[in-house]
């Protein structure tokens, strides 16, 4: 799943140090994307991570998009999360770096909406934003990797792996877990 953390920090290249890790499943803007139509979405919370690896000037691109539930995408230089609970919208925001792969975690527990973004130069700190409420339970849409309709313009151009969605919010000692997990 791209570059990820060793044991003592620093970022490996898994496609040469661990069997089964690194290419990615590549998005080009042209291609086609999966589109998994879901049943009803039942979770009231949720976690999303991933390994991206973004080029430079493919910002305002999805990654992953719930829609009428939650969004990762990258835009200007960060990674963006937006997620709409029954008590509104709200959106976290971190910078990240470009041409190198990055791990990103939008969790969202009823309380508050958190990012967070692995990598080097990636901040240490994630992007906390406070949203009530839960997620619409009747919202019935896709799940999408790569795309976020109804542009075409809004197609990923760049490399995902090691896609995790769950139905529960994990707390940040679980996601670091995860991290080291995708890198064993």
């Amino acid at each position: 799943s791209g570059n990820m953390l060793d044991g003592e920090k620093h970022f490996t290249n898994p496609a040469t140090s661990v069997p089964g890790y690194g290419s990615g499943i590549e998005f080009i803007e042209q291609s086609d994307v999966f589109a998994k139509p879901s049943p009803k979405f039942t979770s009231k919370y949720f976690t999303i991570t991933t390994f991206a690896f973004v080029k430079q000037g493919d910002m305002g691109k999805a990654l992953i998009d719930k829609q009428d539930h939650y969004s990762l995408f990258v835009a200007n230089g960060e990674a963006i999360c937006v997620v709409r609970s029954t008590d509104g919208m709200k959106t976290a925001k971190r910078p990240i770096p470009v041409e190198q792969w990055i791990h990103l975690a939008c969790t969202f527990d009823g309380a508050e909406v958190r990012l967070r973004v692995f990598g080097p130069g990636a901040p240490p700190e994630p992007g906390v934003v406070p949203l009530a409420g839960i997620l619409d339970p009747n919202v019935d849409s896709e799940l999408r990797l790569g795309f976020d309709p109804p542009t075409i313009s809004t197609k990923f151009n760049g490399k995902l792996d090691h896609v995790l969605v769950f139905s529960d919010a994990l707390g940040d000692d679980t996601v670091d877990l995860l991290v080291g997990c995708a890198r064993a």
